[in-house]
């Protein structure tokens, strides 16, 4: 499957195009020896905007469009939260965490493979970006300095501590 935004009337358009490969060519080394026999078509068009994306979630979304929820821990739990918030149309989301993304975390994290090696907060931002790109989702290391954390808890309108450290749970609240 390709998709192909452009802009379109009305807003952001997709197409969506599929490969139809010839029976029996599964192997990536007789695809290319055969691309010549792979057919084209056009699977879809479809308008992309954001008022598009929110379309199935319309009525909630004026609410949560100018809300901002802190997530502390974005592994598998925080990364699940933060990508269904962001789908629900929630306008901004920090992300707090430092570790990596590794191969056996990508059974239950929201990003996969592809981004094994990058900080879980960047991957998490990668994944929102290509369901939600109108949330605002920012990346940031943990901090344990309680006065930046009152700050930060302050600007927010909802804060969820999926760290499950017990200790950083308390100073959070």
């Amino acid at each position: 499957m390709i998709a192909l935004g452009y802009p379109g009337e009305g807003g952001e358009r997709w197409l969506f195009l599929d490969t139809i490969l010839p029976a029996g060519k599964t192997r990536a080394t007789q695809w290319e020896r055969r691309l010549k026999d792979v057919r084209v078509r056009s699977f879809e068009t479809a308008p992309a905007g954001s008022a598009d994306l929110v379309r199935r979630a319309g009525h909630i979304q004026p609410l949560l469009v100018n809300k901002r929820v802190l997530i502390f821990g974005l592994g598998a739990l925080g990364s699940s939260i933060a990508l269904l918030l962001a789908k629900e149309g929630v306008g901004a989301i920090a992300g707090f965490d430092s570790d990596q993304l590794r191969p056996g975390n990508c059974i239950r994290h929201e990003a996969g493979l592809t981004l094994v090696g990058h900080e879980k907060a960047v991957a998490v931002a990668i994944e929102v970006g290509q369901y939600a790109p109108a949330c605002n989702f920012e990346t940031h290391d943990v901090t344990w300095d309680p006065e930046e954390l009152m700050t930060m808890v302050h600007s927010a309108d909802l804060v969820i501590d999926a760290t499950a450290n017990i200790t950083f749970g308390l100073l959070v609240n």
